[in-house]
């Protein structure tokens, strides 16, 4: 297991414990380290880095290049609630917001 690896199960958990397990459980079984990208990967949700990104782009008022990081965590797959839940997580929990 990795910081990173449990940081993300408390990220996509948002407070289930059930689902802190369930992740924790899938990803153990399915790889054999519990680190950020497998838990992801197991989650099934876009990296919080690239939600930051976007957000860090809004805020500059860079809207092309957030536009183009949003188009593609759509192209890898990801559903609309997928992304607006990340995006919602990653907002809650900055501290640069204006």
């Amino acid at each position: 297991n990795t910081l990173d690896g449990l940081e993300a199960i408390i990220f996509t958990a948002d407070g289930d414990m059930r689902s802190a397990v369930n992740a924790l459980q899938s990803t153990a079984s399915g790889f054999e380290l519990v680190d950020q990208t497998n838990v992801l990967r197991v989650c099934d949700q876009p990296h919080p880095k690239t939600a930051y990104q976007i957000i860090k782009h809004c805020l500059a008022g860079d809207i092309h290049k957030a536009h183009n990081q949003l188009e593609g965590l759509w192209g890898q797959g990801y559903s609309s609630q997928d992304i607006v839940q990340t995006l919602f997580r990653v907002t809650r929990n900055m501290n640069e917001m204006p």
